[in-house]
């Protein structure tokens, strides 16, 4: 059973270049690859059918080497710079195109015969390395997507928090606004106005230094011998006839000697 394997599997030499001067790997945006085209026309010519030419066991979905060596000598030189056929098959591995076994026959899924507008879609392997190094860039690039949508997602909730505290504090503000008017209220009505008070008792008169307190008159001696006198009219009768006094004077005993006799002093202011 024939299966296809890279072209590169039984050579491994320098690539060649297209007559043209154009480099294998250049592109023009959507247009055929050069090497593609030149491929192309050598396949399909006529001229060239008894060294290459279409297969015709897949009705013309791959391309077959007649002779490695007379094709060589032959058609290379018409259409590359140089006559090295491992180049060329090198060239063809590159381009994505499978190498049958024990034969040099090629394919590849967009070089079909009569179907050119499928050319545009051959293009040149990128290299081990640098499918590798897309890869981490494409990987690299992924993380740093992550990355800015969570610090994205992390300014939104920071934004709403700050509004939130924003929204916080102005209520507050506005909670101790009303308390301190309530409050101010409160003193209005049960606290009088300090100066108020002060003028009040700055009204009310103030004695004078000069001023001496007044007390009612003490009875003088004279008067309490007159009143004694009056007070008493049968006093010398009572003494003439040796009566004591209906009223005795108070006596007075001296305190801390008890040796000594009590005397009765008068009563006398």
């Amino acid at each position: 059973m024939e299966t296809a394997t890279e072209a590169n599997n039984d050579f491994d030499c320098d690539l060649p270049l297209p007559l043209d001067g154009t480099e294998p790997n250049s592109q023009r945006g959507n247009s055929v690859v050069s090497f593609v085209s030149i491929l192309y026309s050598m396949v399909d010519s006529k001229e060239n059918a008894q060294y290459i030419r279409w297969c015709e066991k897949d009705q013309g979905h791959s391309f077959e080497i007649l002779d490695a060596v007379a094709f060589s000598k032959e058609v290379l030189p018409k259409y590359y710079k140089h006559t090295n056929f491992c180049g060329f098959s090198r060239q063809l591995s590159l381009y994505g195109f499978k190498k049958f076994d024990n034969e040099y026959r090629f394919q590849n899924s967009n070089f079909i015969k009569g179907h050119m507008e499928l050319l545009k879609n051959v293009q040149r392997k990128k290299p081990q390395s640098q499918r590798k190094k897309q890869n981490n860039t494409t990987l690299l690039y992924q993380q740093l997507l992550s990355q800015l949508m969570q610090l994205q997602k992390q300014n939104l909730e920071t934004v709403t928090q700050i509004n939130t505290l924003k929204e916080m504090l102005y209520q507050l503000k506005l909670r101790e606004d009303s308390l301190e008017l309530k409050m101010q209220r409160l003193q209005d009505t049960f606290m009088p106005n300090p100066s108020s008070l002060a003028f009040g008792f700055n009204m009310m008169p103030m004695p004078s230094p000069n001023d001496t307190p007044t007390y009612p008159p003490f009875p003088s001696q004279n008067n309490n011998q007159g009143m004694n006198e009056d007070a008493t009219p049968g006093a010398n009768e009572t003494n003439v006839g040796n009566h004591e006094s209906p009223n005795p004077s108070p006596n007075f005993v001296h305190w801390g000697d008890s040796s000594q006799q009590t005397s009765q002093l008068p009563w006398k202011f």
